[in-house]
């Protein structure tokens, strides 16, 4: 979890797509360049290829301005000296290049894009027109291996709906039966018995090993302080969970991304929780609860992670995060993304600068523009998070909330509304 609100909105920046020229005015404006954004994937179809151009932030950004007169765009695995993909244009986009097969990227290979265009590099585009041929060279390597265990460590209280909510209390026995009441044979199931309560009662650490697709419940109680295994002391709500990992040769580091299931819930988590309360606010307006809406199924969780990080205990064998990185309700599934050196170096240079490091120089490894070719391989775990004792809010009634919002501020300023294809089928007054 992000430790400022401020800090994750900098990076969500940092990690957009947006081809944004965002030097201060005062500035020299650098001529456009090309930017492109390429992932490849071990074991995956070959991705849709994002090539952009850079423009000045007083011009509005649209995806559909052509710029591209022409392009050849391929990549060839450098490994055993074959064409491995080709890509065109998917129009009416004029930034997105779709593959022309299903091949998949394969583990242990190196890769190396080349893309000749010739486009409008002109400054005042696309009021004015100045044509140019540039080529764009990138390479990459895939890992060669990178798994993680399909069993992970869970904090006991992710098992036991009282301690999960803070409503415990009680003698050991009286949970127990409860539990048992509430769901017979679940006790038994995960081992728990008078003396594994009585020690959570106790704030000490006890764990059980989950498999992948358990359920588990999301810890939203009370702000007690607990100990962890190493000995220090957080809220309840951020003790972690621990998944092995076996990094493989070459290992580099690691990001996370979750998928959600969107008929679900959003959870209130604590850091938003804590952030109202520092401003006084006891209730959620609809402008709050469009702001909540995330479209799609995925976020993105946490990273990159170096391969050296010494703050992370046991990294990089062990993995570890905390329950509040379960966004929503139902279906969640974490996907762990073993990445190259280069889009390290990359993300981690770009949230130097959108924090204001101004000693940070940009990084990219594409020769003739900017932008990335990065490679990965990706495991994944799935749980089934249910909470209780926090505030929920339902995808879909945050989505019509965000849908009304647009609506509503759209006629307020007087501006043509276009509906988004995720407001289909709501009424927006």
């Amino acid at each position: 979890m992000k430790k400022t609100l401020l800090s994750a909105a900098l990076l969500l920046l940092s990690s957009c797509d947006g081809p944004w020229n965002t030097m201060p005015h005062n500035d020299p404006v650098p001529d456009p360049v090309l930017r492109l954004s390429l992932f490849a994937v071990g074991g995956k179809s070959w991705d849709t290829l994002h090539l952009d151009r850079t423009q000045p932030l007083d011009l509005t950004y649209d995806s559909t301005r052509a710029f591209v007169q022409s392009a050849t765009v391929e990549v060839w695995d450098s490994t055993d000296g074959r064409r491995a993909m080709t890509w065109h244009l998917a129009t009416p986009s004029a930034v997105l290049w779709a593959p022309d097969s299903q091949a998949s990227v394969q583990a242990g290979h190196s890769y190396a894009v080349h893309i000749h265009a010739t486009w409008n590099a002109d400054p005042d585009w696309p009021v004015s027109s100045t044509i140019k041929t540039t080529d764009l060279v990138a390479a990459t390597a895939v890992p060669a291996s990178y798994s993680i265990e399909k069993q992970v460590k869970v904090p006991a209280e992710m098992l036991i709906p009282q301690f999960a909510a803070g409503t415990e209390s009680g003698p050991a026995d009286s949970i127990l039966d409860s539990l048992e009441r509430r769901m017979p044979g679940w006790a038994a199931r995960w081992n728990l018995d008078v003396a594994s309560v009585d020690s959570l009662k106790a704030g000490l650490p006890v764990y059980r090993v989950a498999n992948t697709g358990d359920t588990l419940w999301y810890i939203s109680g009370n702000d007690a302080k607990v100990w962890n295994p190493d000995g220090k002391q957080v809220g309840r709500a951020y003790r972690p969970l621990l998944l092995g990992q076996h990094p493989g040769p070459n290992f580099a580091g690691v990001f996370t991304v979750d998928r959600f299931d969107p008929n679900q819930a959003w959870i209130l988590n604590a850091v938003t929780r804590q952030f109202m309360a520092t401003l006084g606010r006891t209730s959620w307006t609809r402008a709050d609860s469009a702001q909540l809406y995330q479209a799609g199924d995925t976020y993105y969780g946490y990273g990159p992670y170096p391969a050296f990080a010494p703050d992370l205990s046991h990294w990089p064998e062990v993995y570890t995060w905390s329950n509040l990185t379960f966004g929503y309700t139902g279906r969640n599934t974490m996907y762990f993304y073993s990445k190259d050196t280069q889009y390290i170096v990359y993300q981690s240079q770009l949230s130097k600068q959108a924090q204001g490091d101004k000693t940070s120089l940009p990084y990219t490894n594409v020769r003739g523009g900017n932008g990335y070719f990065a490679a990965a391989l990706v495991d994944s775990v799935q749980f089934f998070i249910r909470a209780e004792g926090v505030q929920t809010f339902q995808v879909q009634a945050l989505r019509s909330a965000a849908c009304r919002e647009s609506y509503a501020n759209s006629r307020k300023n007087g501006t043509p509304f276009q509906r988004d294809p995720v407001c289909t089928g709501i009424a927006l007054e």
